[in-house]
Order: structure tokens, then sequence, then C-alpha cells
């Protein structure tokens, strides 16, 4: 297997942790209707678009040729910190209200 191939299977397989994690953190919104706030709820649709991107970019990444792929690479893994580190804020600030 190339490591254009194992990227793009790594990275399909951590787009999918994280995608659970933000419908786990969906859930807990909508349980807790009244007391999301609009930032909560805004924030989600942030992060879910975000998620939408890194799983488009992903896609166009299988397609390409090892030169473009490495560009891909790199910027996905700039993105993908960037998202992770979002939903890790995200989740903190949902804890913080919670509590």
């Amino acid at each position: 297997m190339s490591q254009h191939q194992k990227f793009i299977d790594h990275a399909k397989v951590q787009l999918d942790k994280l995608g659970e994690e933000l419908s786990d953190l969906d859930g807990k919104i909508k349980t807790a209707s009244s007391k999301a706030d609009a930032w909560s709820t805004e924030q989600m649709h942030k992060l879910r678009a975000d998620w939408h991107e890194c799983q488009a970019q992903i896609e166009r990444m299988s397609a390409e040729s090892q030169e473009s792929f490495d560009q891909a690479k790199a910027d996905a893994e700039r993105h993908w910190k960037a998202l992770e580190a979002a939903v890790k804020t995200y989740r903190e600030q949902l804890q913080n209200h919670a509590a």
C-alpha cells in the first residue's frame, strides 16, 4: 500500500472518530436544548461545516498525483489540527456550561 493510500485511510478513520464525537456533542446540545445557548449551537454548525470540508479534502486527495498529494497532505494536516483544537475547545466549553 502506498504512503498516499495509507494517509487517506488513516485520515478517514480519524475523521470518522471526530464525526462520532461531534454527534455525541450535538446530542448533548439537543438534550439540553433549553440550556444550550446560541454560541453552542452556532459552534456546532461551524464544526460540522469544517468536518465536511475535511471530508471533501480527503476525497480530493484520493484522486491527486503524488506531488499534488504532498501539498494537499500538508494543507490537510494544518486543517486537521485546527479542527481538532476547535472540537477540544468546544467540548471544554460545553462541559463548563453543564457544570
